[in-house]
């Protein structure tokens, strides 16, 4: 990400971003993923299982799937870097600072855009 903050990166593409209502899915198909690992008791460096790791790579696909349905959201991840961040998931910490990444990018967007 050439060392650019998330608010420089949304005022830059604030022309050109996905809608609301792309980033809100990939928003909340991430809570989805989330609730299953706070459901757990884990430690910040504590892997994930299996199983999370598969709801992290459904995540991934998902995400991959609209990145091929929309050229928009398809510059979005390029951009943002989501594809390679969620590859790069293995334990908690990695899940809860990608969330809250994605948590500053909503908030970006929607002070700029709106």
């Amino acid at each position: 990400m050439e060392n650019k903050t998330v608010e420089e990166l949304v005022k830059e593409n604030k022309n050109n971003m996905v809608t609301t209502t792309q980033l809100r899915q990939l928003l909340s198909n991430s809570v989805i993923v989330k609730n299953k690992i706070s459901s757990k008791i884990l430690k910040k460096k504590d892997k994930l299982s299996d199983d999370l790791l598969n709801d992290v790579k459904y995540l991934l696909i998902k995400h991959t799937y609209q990145c091929g349905r929309e050229s928009k959201v398809k510059e979005f991840d390029k951009k943002f870097e989501i594809s390679e961040r969620l590859k790069k998931i293995k334990t908690k910490e990695d899940f809860d600072i990608f969330y809250r990444y994605l948590e500053e990018i909503v908030a970006y967007v929607k002070y700029y855009i709106g």
